[in-house]
């Protein structure tokens, strides 16, 4: 629980700091991290010394590799529906990871925490999108 607490305090630290910058070019941030969170599973296993949870952790992170890359290259601006789902899903991945995957390597504590960061950076994203969907329906059609 402590561990759930935490990571809910991480992501809104996270997005607190991302938007105190108010730039366009802090949007990097949300697939930059997306691209990364498989690899600190990948890390764990490393950590652990074994090849076949490195195996699954490759394989199950591939999706979210792919889609931060297409986030990344494409702008949160026109992406962020995408994003949110790739940290949303990733949130749901870190709830049944014990399930799925025995990783010796990851702590007890580490699924509650990331799965945490996650649901709240995908609904903030969520919000996110609205609101430059939004502002782009306000904005005056350019010629």
């Amino acid at each position: 629980m402590i561990a759930f607490i935490v990571g809910l305090l991480m992501a809104a630290f996270m997005i607190a700091s991302f938007r105190l910058l108010k730039t366009e070019n802090t949007l990097w941030a949300y697939p930059l991290n997306l691209f990364f969170l498989p690899l600190i599973y990948v890390g764990f296993a490393l950590y652990g010394n074994d090849a076949n949870a490195l195996k699954m952790e490759l394989i199950v992170g591939l999706p979210f590799f792919i889609v931060a890359i297409i986030c990344a290259f494409k702008g949160l601006k026109y992406s962020a529906y995408l994003m949110a789902a790739g940290w949303l899903l990733h949130g749901l991945f870190d709830a049944v990871h014990p399930l799925l995957i025995d990783n010796a390597g990851t702590p007890l504590w580490w699924p509650a925490f990331c799965g945490a960061v996650d649901i709240v950076i995908g609904f903030y994203l969520i919000v996110l999108a609205r609101s430059l969907a939004q502002k782009a329906l306000l904005m005056p059609a350019s010629n």
